[in-house]
């Protein structure tokens, strides 16, 4: 069975979940650890230089990396009659993908920043460790951790530009729904869908039902003024993920 590895509260992993589900793809879900982890999944591929990131689709022949790639792959092998990525709207369904890609790399940020504000969000996203190294290890980890996050993602510590970009790709996910729409290209569920609501997640997370957060995470990952701000957005992707998502 091909395996994916995935941080389980990440939004690009729920986009590639997502597309795997929907298409009746069997596979092992590995959790990831960033950082931690990093060493052995290198050692995995093989890949000693450039950047590695998760989701990561590992087969019998190879190796698929990135949600929109691993989506098409479920695509072509997948049982659903309903297809993530009609051929008149690819086009369409790649902008809306590079619009939640600036929305969830803002979203990020945001959260990283406020996780490292939070005291209790820091613990739960520490990994687990043996009980006489969690105390010692647990503060210069979580700074560790955030450095790395910086470096590696290269985004600012204030959230006020963060902020305007995902609120402006919110808006204009707004201007598409306003027509009173059910799906964003239209009358058919697609990926742009996925891509468009797993973004929300940055927002406010959706149920544990669908992804498990733990208190102050959730917190962490919760905006509240975009929240308020886009209320209406927030209830159509609640309702996508009842009527769409396997649970």
């Amino acid at each position: 069975m091909i395996e994916l590895l995935t941080i389980p509260y990440s939004p690009w992993s729920e986009k590639a979940r997502w597309a795997l589900d929907h298409h009746g793809v069997r596979y092992q879900e590995v959790e990831y650890q960033p950082m931690l982890g990093e060493p052995a999944l290198r050692k995995r591929l093989g890949k000693w230089r450039g950047k590695i990131s998760v989701p990561l689709l590992v087969k019998a022949d190879g190796t698929i990396e990135d949600s929109f790639a691993i989506a098409q792959y479920a695509e072509q092998i997948g049982s659903s009659p309903t297809p993530l990525f009609p051929e008149d709207a690819i086009e369409k369904i790649v902008g809306w993908n590079e619009q939640s890609e600036i929305a969830m790399r803002a979203g990020r940020a945001m959260v990283t920043v406020r996780t490292m504000q939070d005291p209790q969000a820091r613990a739960e996203a520490m990994p687990p460790l043996p009980a006489p190294l969690s105390g010692l290890l647990k503060r210069p980890l979580t700074s560790f951790g955030a450095a790395y996050l910086r470096r590696k993602y290269k985004y600012s510590s204030s959230l006020e530009s963060h902020t305007e970009a995902l609120a402006q790709v919110l808006a204009n996910v707004r201007a598409v729904l306003s027509d009173g729409r059910a799906y964003v290209l239209g009358k058919n569920f697609s990926y742009a869908d996925i891509c468009v609501a797993t973004s929300l997640q940055c927002v406010r997370p959706v149920t544990d039902e669908f992804i498990k957060l733990r208190p102050a995470t959730r917190k962490a990952w919760s905006d509240e003024a975009l929240a308020s701000q886009f209320d209406d957005l927030l209830g159509w992707r609640d309702q996508l993920y009842e009527s769409q998502r396997l649970s």
